[in-house]
């Protein structure tokens, strides 16, 4: 995703995570605004409360996110906190971009993030199941594979 940056300019980028504000420092163009909120080492970025409640002060035209797994629910993720940070995202964005590989296409984790119709787009390198893929085509998902 970062790669296809490198084009744009005047660009400006809010994230909770330390590793896409430093892949994204190098552009001078951009602003990027890092939210605060308890650092979590392991995934190299703040999540909680505070991290919602700032987000909450912006609204986005594109969400780029992830997620822990796709299921014909919509995505979802183990970990409570990161589930809620995406869901406010999503709420506050105009298009939703899901970008996720072939391991995601499995069984759910513990949090649905959100319904597939909130989702405009998933980019991924393998066709999901044909349960997944029919929920897309229901909730006018555009499915990119690459």
């Amino acid at each position: 995703m970062l790669r296809g940056t490198r084009e744009r300019t005047d660009l400006t980028v809010i994230t909770n995570s330390f590793s896409v504000a430093q892949a994204l420092a190098s552009n001078s163009t951009f602003t990027v605004l890092i939210l605060p909120g308890v650092f979590n080492a392991h995934e190299n970025a703040n999540y909680g409360g505070l991290t919602v409640e700032y987000l909450q002060r912006y609204q986005a035209d594109h969400c780029f996110s992830s997620c822990g797994a796709l299921t014909p629910r919509g995505p979802t993720e183990v970990n409570a906190e990161v589930a809620c940070l995406k869901r406010a995202m999503i709420q506050l964005s105009k298009q939703t971009t899901l970008l996720i590989d072939h391991s995601k296409l499995g069984s759910g984790k513990l949090e649905t993030v959100c319904p597939l119709d909130q989702i405009s787009e998933i980019v991924c390198d393998a066709n999901p199941t044909e349960e997944v893929q029919l929920a897309l085509q229901r909730a006018s998902v555009k499915l990119c594979l690459i």
